[in-house]
């Protein structure tokens, strides 16, 4: 009964891995069916989790969102601060702290709610094992559990921009750089802000892959058969 977890840093095709690797394996594979299985439990929309799926504020926005969702009646905050990320204004489209509540726009959800319903669900899969689980912080959620084997997919940026044009060709070069630096600061930030830990540091996975040092195939094939040797 083993356990996989894959980080990955944008356009290294981790999702991918993990995908070829649970159907060589005969396991399950758990990557976005996790939005929908926490907008079931919290009476959202996917829409919405997905707007929190592996992304983090800052502490000062984190500080409002939980004003705003013990308040309601206003309308959540959008940052305008450098270097942070937009947070979600639920159809506020000016910069302010308080404004009363567009006619049909959505109430705040405390990000922290999801990320527990996020862990909840990563613990319940893990605990049947035979799973490969893709990302949200479940290499730390589950760094103390046996059997369980966790991995980080990396390449070169360029890399990865190409990977992206090659999956988004709608997408110009700067605008494929400019979601693959993002994504990758929101996934960092998440488990900074949510677990303490650095997404980077090599001391939480089994092993750091290269993608673009492997040949396809047998990178699937290796770790399937380490799998299959030691039980994760």
């Amino acid at each position: 009964m083993a356990v996989i977890t894959i980080a990955r840093e944008m356009g290294s095709e981790g999702d991918k891995l993990g995908l070829e690797l649970a159907e060589a394996l005969g396991y399950e594979f758990l990557d976005k069916e996790i939005i929908r299985k926490v907008a079931a439990e919290i009476g959202s929309s996917p829409e919405e989790v997905e707007l929190y799926d592996e992304k983090a504020d800052s502490w000062l926005v984190r500080f409002l969102t939980q004003v705003f969702v013990a308040h309601p009646d206003v309308a959540a905050y959008y940052s305008t601060f450098a270097n942070v990320e937009p947070t979600y204004a639920y159809g506020v489209t000016e910069p302010a702290i308080f404004y009363e509540t567009p006619k049909g726009a959505a109430k705040p959800v405390d990000p922290g709610t999801i990320v527990k319903h996020f862990e909840e669900i990563i613990r319940q899969v893990a605990a049947k094992g035979d799973v490969v689980i893709v990302g949200r912080g479940s290499q730390v959620v589950l760094r103390d559990l046996p059997h369980t084997l966790h991995l980080r997919t990396v390449a070169p940026f360029d890399w990865r921009v190409d990977n992206v044009i090659r999956d988004n060709p709608d997408l110009s070069n700067s605008e494929a750089a400019d979601l693959v630096a993002r994504n990758d600061r929101w996934r960092a930030r998440y488990v900074s802000v949510n677990y303490n830990q650095a997404w980077n540091d090599p001391l939480l996975y089994h092993a750091v892959i290269s993608v673009d040092k492997w040949d396809w195939g047998r990178l699937v094939g290796a770790l399937s058969s380490c799998v299959q040797a030691s039980g994760a």
